[in-house]
């Protein structure tokens, strides 16, 4: 038998990410959800969380999601095209798809792809909720020998040296990366990794994501940097050194986010204006959020007003990408 890591592996990219996007467009009240899904996000980054306690809390979206069936299969109408072309060379009917992406949304594609066993995390549809933990490292490992005590491994693929535990009891183990596949202890011997640094270097100078990380991190700066000269030097209240400070960062980060994250094509002043004046209007929904969190972090959880800043600020610059993807820049990426 075969065994394949599904996400980035025979699949390019993350598809609950994918997935949660593509719910996003059609459902947009989903976003009021990002303030809890950050928060938990703070706390497993933390280790005041689990990561099943982290992903329950992010899957909880599926609430308002009408016909969950519906919309995973028409996920994967759309998506089956990201399936990586070497995987339907080597597929077959016995192979293993172990995952901890979500077995209902994960269940579709098997189906498609005619392969019958599949390990994913259990989670509830409906609810978010976790039925035991998240299928991920030795938890992979523990759940195929449970169905398969007996198991003889010819051929593991996976994408993350987190799959270790399997790629230590198959006979012969695989790295992908993208649509290369390297053995896996030559990978970590030649350290490949130095090899592959010129295409690493070309992804992400070319994927917008890491482009929004790079300028997100520095627009933080920005805003930080303002707030302290505004509350420290010019003797602003912390409320008006808040609201300064999120002027000159919205400010700045139009400008890198219009000429190097989702580079913008407009050309006449009508259609810079109209993309200014959308930009704005999406900063001022999340202004709104960083004015009110500062409030509520500082006044009633009583925590240190510059901390509780950097905090929002991971919020934000998540909503922020979203809201700048879908809605303003949507043409140009």
């Amino acid at each position: 038998m075969n065994v394949y890591d599904f996400d980035k592996t025979i699949y390019d990219g993350d598809s609950t990410i994918d997935f949660y996007f593509s719910c996003v467009k059609k459902y947009p009240k989903i976003l009021l959800y990002l303030p809890v899904q950050g928060y938990y996000m703070i706390l497993y980054l933390l280790n005041k969380k689990s990561k099943t306690k982290f992903k329950e809390k992010f899957y909880i979206f599926l609430k308002d999601i009408q016909d969950i069936d519906y919309e995973v299969n028409s996920f994967w109408q759309k998506n089956i095209k990201k399936i990586k072309g070497w995987y339907y060379f080597k597929q077959s009917s016995n192979d293993i798809i172990i995952s901890a992406s979500p077995e209902f949304l994960l269940r579709p594609i098997c189906n498609i792809l005619n392969v019958n066993n599949l390990i994913a995390s259990r989670v509830n549809k409906k609810t978010g909720e976790y039925s035991g933990v998240n299928c991920h490292g030795e938890e992979k490992l523990a759940r195929l020998l449970e169905l398969f005590p007996n198991i003889k491994i010819e051929e593991f693929f996976s994408d993350s040296f987190s799959d270790q535990p399997l790629a230590t009891i198959a006979k012969e183990s695989y790295i992908v990366r993208k649509n290369k596949i390297y053995k896996w202890n030559e990978f970590i011997k030649r350290k490949i990794f130095y090899i592959y640094k010129n295409d690493m270097f070309r992804y992400v100078v070319n994927n917008g994501i890491f482009r929004y990380i790079f300028f997100g991190a520095l627009t933080v700066f920005v805003n930080l940097l303002s707030y302290l000269i505004s509350k420290s030097i010019l003797g602003f209240s912390v409320n008006h050194a808040n609201i300064l400070s999120i002027i000159i960062a919205i400010l700045f980060a139009y400008i890198v986010n219009s000429k190097f994250v989702f580079k913008s094509d407009c050309n006449s002043i009508k259609q810079k204006l109209r993309e200014f004046l959308k930009f704005i209007s999406a900063r001022f929904t999340t202004m709104i959020i960083e004015v009110v969190g500062l409030i509520v972090f500082t006044e009633i959880f009583m925590i240190d007003d510059f901390l509780s800043k950097i905090l929002i600020q991971l919020i934000v610059l998540v909503l922020n990408y979203i809201l700048s993807k879908l809605l303003v820049f949507k043409n140009n990426y």
